[in-house]
Parts: C-alpha cells; sequence; structure tokens
C-alpha cells in the first residue's frame, strides 16, 4: 500500500494548466450561461476542477463547474442561477486546475 506523506503534494506537482484570477458574470433569472476561461496549459481531454478562493464568496443560488477543456488553453465553464431574480457577480477569485490524464 502507498501513501504520500503529508504536505508532499502540492500544485506544481501536477501535469496540466493553472490559472487564477476574479470572475464577473451578469446571470438572469433561472439562467445558465457558458463561458470559455483561459487556462495556460491546458489540453484538449483534461481533467478539469474549479475552487473559490479563500476570501470569495458567490451568492448560495448561483452554482459553477467546469464543463470540459474542448480547446487547448482553455476551459468551459457554466455558471447558473438558481434563483428567480437577475444576479451580478463581480471580483470573485477564483482557481482552475487540469491535469493531463
Amino acid at each position: 500500500e502507498a501513501k504520500l506523506a503529508n504536505s508532499s503534494v502540492d500544485r506544481g506537482k501536477f501535469d496540466g494548466g493553472f490559472a487564477s484570477g476574479a470572475v464577473a458574470v451578469n446571470l438572469g433569472a433561472d439562467e445558465c450561461e457558458d463561458f470559455q476561461v483561459g487556462v495556460t496549459n491546458a489540453q484538449v481531454d483534461d481533467l478539469a476542477f474549479i475552487s473559490m478562493r479563500a476570501a470569495g464568496s458567490f451568492p448560495a443560488d448561483v452554482v459553477v463547474w467546469p464543463v470540459k477543456v474542448n480547446q487547448a488553453g482553455s476551459v468551459l465553464t457554466r455558471f447558473c442561477n438558481l434563483s428567480s431574480s437577475p444576479r451580478s457577480i463581480s471580483n470573485h477569485g477564483i482557481y482552475i486546475q487540469t491535469i493531463h490524464p
């Protein structure tokens, strides 16, 4: 049984792409929108992960997830507003990591 030592794996050990920055999105009521987000070194068919930065927060009725890496250097992400009111998201920090399979 192989084990990893605590703190022995960090982002730099992954073979894939990485991006961090702020996101700004306007969503209508009960609406989903897809956006291409630039991610350096992302390759088609990579596994993609998205995380909010520690200081960030989206409204409880907004969800976001990486859909797929369908072109080199970019991750297709989907933002959905589950509310019956429009939502604006501005300057929310996120991380996107991809891993080559």
